[in-house]
């Protein structure tokens, strides 16, 4: 079973968003500090939670998929650092614009009222994407599926071509491979049809082809 540290390091290769803070607490009151401030901050949910560290989780938005913020407690004396990690659960799909900033800037704002023993009111939620930014983050979810379709069949032809061939791959690993391959190919279709039934809740909600980029004649904007 690996460790929240153990967690954390790996976490770091997909980081969106990294930051510290030092509060004037000790360490052993973190998970309570943690659980008040979480509870003001509009999009954050507590996972898990340790005498040295702890999980939190982001919640889905169109612009941005959910993630996790990974939290370290370092005491300092009498006092605390925390060391927070962002990842998304899709890292590879581009940009958050800026949430993973916005997250940890709300989540210390939160710790501090809470150490200070303040009440805080919830905070603002963050500003609705606009309608390109909307219908561009359904489009990479499309993207995503349609690179994972086509690299999966063509693997899958692949790994029939070598199975099938004089002196191929041994049947066993060669079947893992294809196996793998045919996932592939269904976590791809999968994504297709995710796409699909936001860009049509989203045009239903907006309109037909709400937020797109459309340029018009040479010489008119």
């Amino acid at each position: 079973m690996s460790t929240f540290g153990e967690r954390m390091n790996e976490m770091r290769g997909w980081s969106s968003a990294r930051a510290t803070v030092d509060l004037d607490v000790t360490v052993d009151r973190m998970p309570g500090i943690v659980r008040q401030a979480v509870a003001t901050v509009p999009g954050l949910g507590v996972s898990e939670l340790g005498p040295n560290a702890g999980t939190l989780f982001r919640k889905t938005t169109l612009a941005y998929r959910a993630g996790t913020i990974a939290l370290t407690f370092e005491p300092q004396g009498s006092r605390t650092r925390v060391i927070a990690v962002t990842r998304s659960s899709m890292p590879l799909v581009g940009t958050d614009y800026g949430r993973g900033d916005k997250d940890l800037a709300a989540l210390f704002e939160a710790m501090r009222a809470a150490v200070a023993g303040a009440k805080p009111g919830p905070l603002s939620p963050s500003p609705t994407p606009s309608l390109a930014l909307q219908r561009l983050a359904i489009g990479r979810v499309r993207v995503f599926g349609l690179v994972f379709v086509i690299a999966g069949a063509i693997g899958c032809v692949l790994a029939i071509a070598l199975l099938v061939a004089p002196g191929g791959r041994g049947p066993v690993i060669g079947s893992l491979q294809l196996v793998l391959w045919v996932l592939m190919t269904g976590v791809g279709v999968r994504r297709l049809l995710v796409a699909r039934r936001r860009l049509a809740a989203f045009e239903a909600a907006n309109g037909p082809r709400a937020g797109e980029q459309r340029s018009g004649p040479r010489g008119r904007p």
